[in-house]
């Protein structure tokens, strides 16, 4: 899914206005005068535009810590959605029958993709609260990626392993968390205690 909203990203940039490549006039074909840089001006601040826009809007996911996925009809962009996301996203969303219920999906799913990002780079950091605080939201959200097939419970499970292995540290305890968290998204297994 992030390759897709990359190579959308990639179009939109190439088809906006002010790139020269994205047009066909004859004038585009002609060698740029010594000294004209208007054009790789344009380009870089188109370029430095999008940049910070996705950089607000990785930013702004932490705010949807403690916050269940979104439900119905999204009608406005996600402050975690960045503009071009939006738009890649809404037209991604607009081919299938249920527009409205796919976007929802995707926007859910793009939610999900960064946090884990997020807890990715914290990994190892200083920063217990926060990559916790992010630990436990993905755990609450594997098993909506689960149910909408966007990731096996094999995946599912060893990112949930992952994941507590960060959060708990006496192994008896993550175990019964982790036949807990399996439960939820469908696996059983037994747990058999440990003598030593």
């Amino acid at each position: 899914m992030i390759v897709i909203l990359m190579a959308g990203a990639a179009l939109l940039w190439w088809l906006l206005p002010g790139n020269p490549k994205a047009t066909n006039s004859p004038a585009h074909d002609i060698a740029a005068i010594p000294g004209d840089t208007t054009q790789s001006e344009e380009g870089n601040e188109q370029y430095r535009e999008l940049a910070q826009q996705q950089e607000q809007a990785a930013r702004a996911v932490e705010h949807q810590l403690g916050k269940p996925e979104i439900s119905g009809t999204i009608d406005e962009r996600p402050d975690f959605v960045s503009p071009m996301e939006w738009r890649v996203l809404k037209s991604v969303a607009a081919g299938q029958p249920d527009s409205d219920r796919e976007l929802t999906r995707l926007v859910n799913r793009l939610r999900f993709a960064k946090l884990r990002e997020h807890w990715d780079k914290l990994k190892g950091s200083d920063h217990d609260q926060e990559r916790h605080a992010i630990a436990r939201q993905l755990l609450d959200d594997i098993p909506q990626r689960v149910d909408q097939q966007e990731m096996d419970a094999s995946q599912a499970q060893q990112l949930q392993q992952q994941l507590l292995a960060d959060l708990i540290s006496d192994p008896q305890k993550r175990r019964q968390r982790a036949a807990e968290e399996a439960r939820r998204i469908g696996i059983t297994f037994e747990m058999q205690s440990s003598r030593s």
